[in-house]
């Protein structure tokens, strides 16, 4: 929500000035997300991820009307994943070092919700192993020290997460009582018809 101090000083605090600035976050977060997949897959999957993200009902609806974390953690998480992917790019020649290690911080930041933290790193190192082994092997064997540099900056900007993740997921948070299977089926069904972003609007 700091986000919005600057262009709420410079065009004033009002409702169009929040939407537009959400708006305009996440789709530097949608140009991201297209650009790593552009880099790993090529021009017609990063259409197609341009495409299944703009209408997904939860950018949608969040890029409009969302005012914390969302919009900010997916551009951090995909400006760090194209970080990344430039670093580790057999092409790339000019700040590796650099462009790793700040990569690795914005992963970090883009990580900062205390109950999705498990599952998005989950999901991302699922679809990592999945779909791109031999990223992951020729990083372990041609740039061992850009990898440990790369997760030190993560540990540390994740730091504060972890501190509070196993209270936030413990059996005493108030997170438990609406983490049931039945709980979460409902918020997707929700989610998918917007009903769930009108509610919290």
């Amino acid at each position: 929500s700091q986000l919005v101090i600057p262009t709420f000083f410079a065009f004033g605090a009002n409702t169009k000035v929040l939407r537009a600035t959400t708006l305009a976050i996440g789709l530097f977060a949608l140009l991201f997300c297209m650009l790593v997949a552009k880099q790993w897959f090529g021009s017609r999957v990063a259409v197609a991820t341009g495409v299944l993200i703009a209408t997904d009902p939860s950018f949608y609806f969040f890029s409009q009307f969302e005012w914390g974390p969302f919009t900010s953690m997916l551009l951090c998480r995909g400006a760090g994943l194209y970080c990344i992917s430039r670093a580790f790019h057999p092409e790339a020649t000019k700040n590796r070092w650099a462009t790793a290690v700040c990569g690795a911080v914005l992963l970090g930041l883009g990580v900062y919700s205390r109950v999705d933290f498990a599952v998005i790193l989950a999901g991302t190192a699922t679809a990592l192993v999945a779909c791109r082994r031999d990223l992951i092997a020729s990083a372990v064997r041609e740039r061992p020290g850009m990898l440990i540099a790369g997760a030190l900056a993560f540990a540390v900007a994740v730091t504060p997460v972890l501190a509070v993740v196993g209270q936030v997921l413990g059996a005493g948070a108030g997170i438990a009582n609406r983490g049931d299977l039945e709980y979460r089926s409902q918020v997707l069904l929700s989610t998918l018809d917007g009903s769930h972003f009108y509610r919290l609007i």
